[in-house]
């Protein structure tokens, strides 16, 4: 499975490490310390925060970096969407340039963000569904 929304490759500041865990009191009490109104996250952001934040880490890089490199490495992203509202927010954006994620990296980074595509998806890809539309049909191709 892959990622399909390249176009906010920080989540909202969650991949970057702008946003961090609910306060105490959850988003009721996020609201009223913050002047932007948090949007629901599931699970999905928090673990792919996470795992960016662990492998920027292990590069010296900053989780802006990472998650930047990432979409780059998404097929079709020629340009990904950055944020930035400052001139040195700008200049971390430009360092994802410079970031060599290795195939290990891009794999766990892939697979904690991997969204399952849950039904009808997942009914019509099964074995017995293609076999009862197909009638369990080969086609040989010629040689």
């Amino acid at each position: 499975m892959r990622r399909t929304t390249t176009a906010a490759p920080a989540l909202g500041g969650e991949r970057s490490g702008a946003v961090r865990a609910l306060p105490q009191g959850g988003e009721r009490a996020a609201r009223r310390q913050s002047s932007r109104r948090p949007s629901p996250r599931t699970g999905l952001p928090r673990a792919a925060a996470s795992a960016v934040k662990e492998v920027a880490s292990e590069l010296g890089r900053t989780p802006a970096q990472v998650a930047l490199a990432w979409t780059l490495h998404a097929p079709g992203v020629t340009a990904p969407v950055i944020g930035a509202r400052t001139l040195a927010q700008l200049e971390d954006n430009l360092g994802a340039l410079q970031v060599d994620l290795t195939p290990s990296h891009l794999a766990r980074l892939n697979e904690v963000s991997a969204i399952d595509l849950g039904n009808p998806h997942a009914l019509l890809a099964s074995d017995h569904i293609r076999t009862v539309t197909t009638g369990d049909m080969k086609i040989e191709t010629l040689g």
